[in-house]
C-alpha cells in the first residue's frame, strides 16, 4: 500500500509532467509520458511516480494514474479537457517547486522528469504509442524475460514500483508537507471562495 507522501509525491510530478508538456490531447499521450517518467525515475534509482501499469490496448495503461488525474481536475489543478493545469494547479507547483527543489534529492528528481517530459513533449499519443510498443523491459509479472512491450501478453502487469525500495526520492520538508497535504485535500468550492474573499 504506497504511502501518504508517495500519493502526494505522484501529484505533484503528475502536475509537473502536465506543466512541462504542453502537447498533450488525450489520456494515451499522457499515459505513456508518465511511463516513460516512471521508467526513468527507476532507472536512476529514484522515486516519485509509483504507479502500477499493466499491458493493455495501447501499451502500458496506469488506472491508478487515470484515478489521480480525475482527482486532480475535480479538485480544479487541471482543466479536464485540456490536460492544462489551472492557475490553481500552477500556484501549486509554483509552490512546491520553490520550497523543495534543493532539499535532499529532490533537484534531481525535478531535473529528471523536466529533461524526460521534454524529450518527447514534440511526440503525438500516436507516435509516443508506437515508440513505446518497441520498447523492451522486463515486466514485474515476468521478471526472467525481457520483451517488447508489444509482445506481451494482455493485462500482464509491467511495473509496480511502489514495492521497490528506492534510495532517492522526493522528499519533503515536516511542514511543507502538511502545508501540501492542506492544498490537495481542500475541495474546488472552498479554492474558489477563498480566491473570491481575496479578490474582495
Amino acid at each position: 500500500m504506497k504511502t501518504e507522501e508517495q500519493k502526494i509525491s505522484e501529484s505533484i510530478l503528475l502536475l509537473k509532467v502536465l506543466q512541462e508538456d504542453d502537447n498533450i490531447f488525450g489520456a494515451t499521450k499522457l499515459q505513456k509520458q508518465v511511463f516513460l517518467n516512471e521508467l526513468k525515475l527507476i532507472d536512476i534509482d529514484s522515486g516519485g511516480l509509483y504507479y502500477k501499469y499493466f499491458r493493455y490496448n495501447y501499451g502500458p495503461f496506469s488506472r491508478q494514474l487515470q484515478d489521480n488525474y480525475n482527482a486532480l481536475a475535480d479538485k480544479g489543478f487541471i482543466h479536464r479537457t485540456t490536460y492544462r493545469l489551472t492557475d490553481r494547479g500552477e500556484y501549486l507547483i509554483g509552490f512546491v517547486e520553490g520550497c523543495i527543489v534543493h532539499y535532499r534529492d529532490n533537484g534531481k528528481i525535478f531535473e529528471t522528469v523536466k529533461a524526460t517530459t521534454n524529450k518527447y513533449r514534440k511526440y503525438t499519443g500516436k507516435q509516443l504509442m508506437d515508440l513505446v510498443y518497441d520498447m523492451a523491459i522486463v515486466p514485474v509479472e515476468l521478471p526472467d524475460r525481457r520483451m517488447k512491450i508489444k509482445d506481451i501478453p494482455m493485462f500482464i502487469d509491467l511495473l509496480w514500483p511502489e514495492r521497490d525500495k528506492v534510495e532517492h526520492k522526493l522528499t519533503f520538508p515536516r511542514h511543507i508537507l502538511d502545508d501540501i497535504k492542506a492544498e490537495l485535500a481542500m475541495d474546488k468550492d472552498t479554492w474558489d471562495n477563498l480566491e473570491q474573499t481575496q479578490a474582495d
